[in-house]
């Protein structure tokens, strides 16, 4: 990454845009704060070109080097979430408890604690991305489990104390009641507290893991963990006081309400069947226990699910030996084909390697990062696989296999295995060719299996060198020396 207000030039001499081969575009990306190139704020993206309509590729080149549309989408769902988990226990708490103010209490609780679990991520320098997101997406159902049965055991005890008052048992006032609400938490309160300490602290061995396990899935254990401390100290102090002040009026008891006597009297007869048949039922459940380990064993295994990114990295390889002229209208003739499809935003193509040691990448593999539409844009009854099926059908050139990816994802699996494919098998042998005539023959038996959709073996013989050998007296003469000519 960029160090602060560092100005980096890159010279994108082989692209997919149709300019012509004397063109040369050069990228002047000034990255103002070290943090914002995730979200794609406050970088400035500068075309110099000879020619102005150049600039017009702004945007393509913006929606290639930037991944915010995806942050902001991820934004977008975990708020959708919030808002769905609280019109979710609204309901569920009226149905139960008919008492729309108790509703309340986690409604308000509920986004506390989200916004108090952004404060220890700012202090520790983590960002908003996908994982730190994801941790707080996976709390939200924990984290109002507090609220809830702080709510309903209050309503239990006011319920049974107003019917200790009508029939003279018990004093009136708001003192009393205040009493009994205290004493009703006071009953759960310590359980909650604990309970969600025990689920803070399930998460700490992801804390353990190094390498790029530990890059991906700590922001995610540390974001789960600050959302469930921050719940549980949320659940001792503003949820009684909540709980106080909106817990008030009319408190039905729970035989006044229908729902809940239709759910009791359906469950009143589970519960005696069990109780009688206790250890038949126990040996029922350990004998399922036992059934699920075959099919835990038949499970597929991946370093990491796929993510939808909203975007296709395109990656053919062609053979050793391509030259850079035909290189370039290859790309161009992709690039203009994956354009035409109506669920395209964007096409930005590369071939060959960047001016560093650190891509490896030969002049013949193409990486082309294909920004799509919303998905309410796309054809009705288009599928992410049939959108794939039809860009795998309609880009076919010989001799360079199809590779369909996620730029995020490939370049995860790259920096972990090293292999630009969700499946690959590395070949060893005594000398290269021996190796490469090895691949070869996997590739063609790995094409012939049912559900493989293009396989490639890398040829690492077969490319074209020029040997320049001087002739030093010829030089001589010129006055010119070997590192001269």
């Amino acid at each position: 990454s960029a160090a602060r207000d560092e100005l980096v030039w890159i010279d994108c001499e082989m692209t997919g845009l149709d300019l012509g081969s004397d063109k040369l575009i050069e990228i002047a990306a000034l990255v103002t704060d070290a943090d914002l190139n995730i979200l794609g704020e406050g970088v400035d993206v500068v075309i110099h070109a000879e020619d102005a309509a150049l600039t017009s590729m702004l945007d393509v080149v913006t929606d290639m080097h930037t991944r915010s549309g995806l942050i902001e989408d991820s934004i977008e769902t975990l708020s959708h979430t919030l808002v769905e988990e609280m019109i979710v226990v609204s309901v569920i708490i009226f149905l139960f408890l008919l008492h729309a103010r108790s509703a309340l209490v986690p409604v308000i609780t509920l986004p506390v604690a989200v916004v108090l679990s952004f404060i220890p991520m700012l202090y520790q320098g983590l960002t908003v991305n996908i994982m730190s997101l994801g941790g707080i997406a996976v709390a939200i159902g924990a984290m109002v489990d507090a609220s809830i049965i702080l709510v309903e055991n209050v309503h239990k005890r006011l319920g049974e104390w107003r019917a200790e008052v009508e029939a003279g048992e018990a004093e009136d006032g708001n003192a009393e009641r205040l009493r009994v609400l205290t004493h009703a938490m006071q009953e759960v309160g310590p359980s909650i507290f604990f309970s969600l300490l025990v689920i803070t602290v399930s998460f700490l061995p992801v804390f353990t893991l190094q390498g790029v396990e530990g890059r991906l899935f700590k922001p995610l254990a540390f974001t789960k963990t600050y959302s469930m401390g921050f719940a549980a100290f949320l659940a001792v102090t503003l949820t009684p006081a909540l709980a106080a002040i909106f817990i008030r009026g009319r408190i039905r008891g729970e035989g006044a309400n229908p729902v809940n006597r239709f759910l009791v009297a359906l469950y009143t007869p589970v519960v005696r069947f069990v109780v009688r048949w206790r250890w038949a039922v126990v040996g029922v459940a350990a004998l399922l226990l036992a059934a699920t380990v075959p099919a835990f064993l038949a499970l597929d295994s991946e370093f990491m699910p796929p993510l939808n990114e909203g975007a296709i990295l395109y990656m053919p390889t062609a053979p050793p030996g391509m030259s850079s002229t035909d290189a370039a209208a290859v790309l161009q003739k992709m690039d203009a084909q994956l354009a035409a499809f109506p669920e395209v935003e964007s096409v930005f193509g590369k071939m060959g390697r960047a001016d560093t040691p650190t891509d490896p990448a030969p002049i013949g593999m193409a990486e082309t990062v294909v920004v799509l539409k919303p998905r309410d844009q796309w054809r009705e009854g288009v599928t992410w696989d049939d959108l794939i099926a039809e860009m795998n059908e309609e880009l076919s050139y010989p001799g360079m296999p199809n590779i369909w990816w996620m730029p995020i994802q490939t370049r995860t699996e790259m920096l972990s295995t090293g292999i630009r494919s969700p499946l690959g098998i590395k070949i060893y042998g005594p000398d290269l060719e021996t190796i490469e005539s090895a691949a070869v023959a996997v590739e063609q038996a790995v094409s012939a299996i049912p559900g493989t959709r293009s396989a490639f073996a890398d040829r690492a013989t077969g490319g074209f060198y020029l040997d320049v050998e001087v002739d030093r007296r010829a030089a001589a003469r010129y006055g010119l020396s070997v590192a001269g000519v």
